[in-house]
């Protein structure tokens, strides 16, 4: 830790870190290499129960018809209207606690409109499936 100027750093905490990181990558490539892979038919049950997005089409050509359920635009939208209205939500309380009316008000504002905005899409993304 010297080297990079935080010799003030309990040193122990960072190399148990990293081990702890490489020890359970190390693992989980160790299991995944040495275990079979998935029969095509637990796949395609899988995909037709879920429907996900993503890295699945060579397993939904195995399912003609079936469409994802979601999609990652959609969620990514109320992901971070999510978060936004989390984070405006507890600027508001300091800002409460704190006195700081301006930004107290600035920030229950923002939560006001998020939630309004994913309470909307998510009326719309149920009302689409």
């Amino acid at each position: 830790m010297d080297l990079f100027g935080l010799s003030g750093l309990d040193d122990r905490y960072a190399i148990q870190f990293i081990a702890i990181c490489g020890l359970c990558t190390l693992l989980w490539l160790l299991v995944m290499w040495l275990t079979p892979p998935e029969r095509p038919e637990d796949l395609t049950d899988f995909y037709k129960r879920v429907r996900p997005y993503g890295w699945w089409k060579p397993v939904q050509a195995l399912c003609p018809g079936i469409a994802p359920a979601d999609r990652f635009a959609d969620d990514a939208s109320m992901v971070g209207l999510g978060l936004v209205f989390c984070y405006s939500s507890l600027f508001a309380l300091g800002g409460l606690l704190l006195g700081w009316w301006g930004i107290a008000v600035g920030s229950f504002a923002l939560a006001a409109v998020c939630s309004v905005f994913l309470i909307r899409r998510i009326n719309h993304v149920t009302a689409e499936s």
